[in-house]
């Protein structure tokens, strides 16, 4: 199988093409990001070199709508999400698009990705401390 060249041209070419073709989740998605968070929501954005669903850049946070382009099981993803929260310090989660559609659903949504906000602000506050404590242990010596 021949690998394509990523190019800045050809991801925006497949960022414009998504932008005017949203699914039915990513429409509902987001409304609901929109709604809860009351910030602001970039839809496909490209961080290369990927492109991901949503973007909240207040939050640094990045949530991604597993549906028939995103396999829940690919090995790939894991790889992908660390890459991401290690370039760009977001976190990403991860929504079936099954869950976005179905009613009731919206609640678990909401929690699922508060989590994985809290997971990353508890992991930079660790960050933080281990810098200072780097820090003045530098200092001392």
């Amino acid at each position: 199988m021949e690998r394509v060249k990523i190019t800045t041209k050809l991801l925006k070419q497949r960022k414009k093409r998504m932008l005017q073709n949203p699914t039915i989740a990513q429409s509902l998605m987001h409304d609901l990001l929109f709604r809860h968070f009351k910030t602001h929501v970039r839809r496909q954005v490209i961080l290369r070199p990927y492109i991901v669903d949503f973007l909240l850049p207040d939050k640094c946070l990045v949530v991604e709508i597993e549906g028939k382009t995103h396999d829940e099981n690919n090995p790939i993803n894991p790889k992908r999400d660390r890459r991401l929260e290690a370039r760009y310090r977001i976190k990403v989660v991860r929504i079936s698009a099954d869950d976005v559609g179905r009613i009731g659903k919206t609640a678990q949504i909401i929690q699922t990705i508060k989590k994985g906000r809290q997971r990353e602000e508890q992991a930079k506050a660790e960050r933080e401390k281990a810098e200072r404590l780097k820090r003045l242990y530098a200092r001392t010596f």
